[in-house]
């Protein structure tokens, strides 16, 4: 993949990019499904699977077979609570972050996340100590993320964008911004290159050459 040297503005998506949220959410569904005592024979392993291939979660819980009732009801108690502080604490960085960011100090950075609560974001950015390195931080809501993050993208004249999902690859497309996916994330490869992204990286140790 080429050098990226002249890219001088860089929008960084944060979950799934920068930080892990595997933990989280699986150990946040979890929870759901047993307190309403369905967690029996649920394979987290696999409704991970099935939203890498960009399904929701109550896409995924149908997928297994869930009544709609209950895949419904799981996931909105899920988008209510999967971004408080006691599950936020599950998260951490990438091994590769705090070298790859600072590889990135002579270039504008800019934070690009969906986000329901950004006072959380924040306290999160501190507690992982990356918010430092971050010259503005966008949060935009989930519920309207493509074109939230696009518009953040135009404005702020970004360069490149680096993601995960196919959301990011959306915004950036909207924008007409240039766009980097991330396999380590929440969507794996196939499905952000069935969804208009080009350009895929498969390995995070890589992101510091690319970018020079």
């Amino acid at each position: 993949m080429q050098n990226l040297l002249c890219h001088k503005t860089i929008a960084l998506d944060l979950d799934g990019t920068l930080v892990t949220c595997r933990q989280r959410q699986m150990s946040c569904l979890f929870y759901l499904l047993n307190r309403f005592y369905l967690a029996q024979d649920v394979d987290l392993n696999l409704v991970w699977q099935l939203k890498s291939t960009g399904r929701s979660t109550k896409q995924a819980l149908l997928f297994l077979g869930f009544e709609k009732f209950w895949a419904s009801k799981i996931a909105i108690e899920w988008g209510k609570i999967i971004e408080t502080p006691y599950w936020l604490q599950l998260d951490g960085v990438h091994d590769f972050v705090f070298d790859f960011l600072q590889s990135l100090q002579d270039r504008k950075i800019i934070l690009l996340t969906a986000r329901k609560n950004s006072h959380w974001l924040h306290h999160e950015l501190r507690r992982l100590r990356i918010s430092r390195y971050f010259d503005e931080v966008c949060v935009v809501s989930p519920e309207n993320a493509v074109e939230g993050k696009a518009n953040q993208l135009a404005r702020c004249k970004a360069d490149i964008f680096v993601g995960d999902t196919v959301s990011d690859a959306m915004a950036a497309r909207k924008a007409n911004v240039e766009f980097l996916g991330v396999t380590w994330g929440q969507h794996n490869e196939g499905t952000l290159v069935d969804n208009g992204s080009s350009r895929v990286n498969n390995d995070p140790l890589e992101l510091k050459i690319i970018f020079g």
